[in-house]
């Protein structure tokens, strides 16, 4: 088992499993979009904005409720 040390963002104390994840190794694939796409993308990428917060949004209510 290996122990890391960091500033704690909350009081308490958590056991579980942690995932490194290392920019390094991640191969992000590069992709160009045509002009004609360019208009879709931005909707796309707005939609996704949009459903992001509106799951955050559940989030911090259900965090409320307990």
């Amino acid at each position: 088992m290996q122990i890391k040390q960091g500033i704690p963002v909350s009081p308490g104390v958590a056991i579980s499993r942690a995932v490194v994840i290392d920019a390094e190794d991640v191969r992000i694939p590069r992709r160009t979009v045509a002009r004609s796409q360019l208009a879709l993308e931005h909707e796309r990428l707005n939609d996704a904005i949009r459903e992001s917060i509106e799951d955050i949004e559940a989030l911090r209510q259900q965090a409320a409720v307990t």
